[in-house]
């Protein structure tokens, strides 16, 4: 209960300072309509991630707060029937647009397909409604004539979905932050730098300037993680939208007015939707590079599987002239089976998992280990000669033999035998391989713990 309250006090002051601060920056002719109405944003987040309908209080009450000094000019009856309007009107946008989003968009945005799914029902047909009542209410209540209740209910609804598309990214993006790992680089920081030169400068050298806005945004996007896209957006936005309402002085239902919305709802979506392709694309590398090191590796050892070590092996075999000289080892343990029969399947895992990491850490950085079968290995040897290769195998094995294994409380001397063939021109994989497994054979035969080339 404790908690709840501590929340409940946190969502409502939050709101509340949203609304308070879109009324006063970005409000003209009637202070409780706002050219952005942020706590927009904030209500869907609220409803969708945290309380669910619990937030719906929260909202009714500082939205109430937030909207009564508006009033101020009606009677204290009319100040309370105006106030409690407005605040049940952005209470139940909360609950709509947070029912749709959690029935329609269970996993959130992931796709382009459902930023248009968000933009149409969560977003827009909210707004819609919201746009609507409060529009009459502001006609009933003689602020605006009849003439105004078209062009003020498109200005409150794209408001609204103003408020959404620059500040619900910015929350979502906050929870799966750690993600995308991508730092700031050059394109980056220009983007800012340019994006924040397109705003403030429209207001200079001429509003066509701010169409350059968007190539400096997709710099920004395509340059850190959605993060700091979403923020860099959210904050030239706002800060396009707070210069017109001081610069121009404008009222609340004009051209400027209108056209700085369509602006602003427009790039918004546009980053939006560019930002969610490139993490769907992202996403979709990282699986396939997940799945590619899947099938080339072998899940328990990491090494290279068989068939990735053998293309490898092919891949060398093509650049070789006849100087060339490169060698293979094939690696067995002796007595693998015994110490799965006695120790359990579980023992012979460790066992191949720390066998592989005493073999990786003694090799050259130029050699190449993969796991071909189930205690086998391929070393690719480059640069060596027979001799060369049986030595280095050699020292392998006796880096093995002197290192007991622990297996629970147990002490395990574990060895191997390996045969070596060398490389020469004309020879293909097979007979590589096959001249390998015969000296493999010889060493085994010849009583384990040996190396044959």
């Amino acid at each position: 209960m404790k908690q709840y309250v501590i929340k409940f006090g946190l969502w409502t002051l939050s709101y509340f300072l949203l609304a308070r601060f879109s009324m006063l920056a970005f409000s003209e002719q009637i202070a409780n309509i706002a050219l952005i109405w942020l706590p927009s944003g904030l209500a869907l987040y609220l409803f969708v991630y945290h309380g669910g309908i619990r937030v719906l209080p929260a909202i009714f009450i500082a939205s109430f707060a937030a909207n009564f000094p508006g009033w101020q000019q009606f009677t204290l009856s009319d100040q309370l029937f105006y106030g409690s309007i407005s605040a049940l009107v952005d209470t139940q946008f909360a609950l709509i647009s947070g029912l749709l989003y959690l029935h329609l968009l269970p996993e959130g945005v992931r796709s382009p397909r459902e930023l248009f799914r968000l933009a149409i029902f969560p977003c827009f047909f909210p707004c819609l409604i919201t746009a609507a009542i409060l529009s009459l209410a502001l006609f009933q209540s003689g602020l605006i004539s009849a003439s105004e209740v078209l062009q003020n209910l498109v200005s409150i609804s794209m408001g609204d979905m103003l408020g959404i598309l620059i500040l619900m990214p910015i929350f979502v993006a906050w929870h799966r932050r750690h993600e995308e790992s991508f730092n700031h680089d050059a394109s980056w920081h220009l983007g800012v730098v340019l994006a924040f030169v397109c705003i403030i400068g429209s207001f200079y050298f001429g509003r066509w300037l701010a169409f350059l806005f968007l190539p400096a945004c997709l710099m920004i996007v395509f340059g850190t993680k959605s993060l700091y896209s979403y923020s860099v957006l959210a904050i030239c936005l706002t800060l396009y939208n707070g210069l017109t309402i001081y610069l121009y002085d404008i009222q609340h239902l004009n051209s400027i007015h209108l056209q700085t919305l369509a602006f602003s709802v427009c790039s918004a979506f546009v980053v939006l939707a560019v930002t969610t392709q490139q993490r769907m694309l992202l996403k979709e590398f990282s699986l396939r590079d997940r799945w590619e090191h899947i099938a080339k590796h072998d899940a328990l050892t990491g090494l290279a599987s068989r068939e990735s070590v053998f293309e490898l092996v092919k891949s060398y075999m093509v650049s070789q002239n006849k100087n060339s000289a490169f060698c293979i080892a094939i690696i067995d343990i002796d007595l693998f089976k015994d110490i799965n029969d006695t120790y359990g399947h579980l023992a012979g895992d460790k066992v191949l998992v720390e066998f592989t990491k005493c073999l990786s850490k003694n090799i050259r950085k130029s050699d190449v280990l993969g796991r071909i079968g189930g205690e086998e290995f391929l070393l690719y040897i480059p640069d060596s000669k027979v001799v060369d290769a049986v030595n280095l195998v050699n020292k392998l094995k006796d880096q093995i033999s002197e290192r007991p294994f622990e297996i629970g409380e147990t002490q395990l001397l574990v060895t191997f035998s390996a045969g070596v063939s060398c490389w020469t021109l004309g020879d293909t994989l097979s007979d590589l391989m096959s001249r390998a497994d015969q000296h493999l054979y010889q060493a085994k035969k010849g009583g384990r713990n040996k190396v044959v080339g």
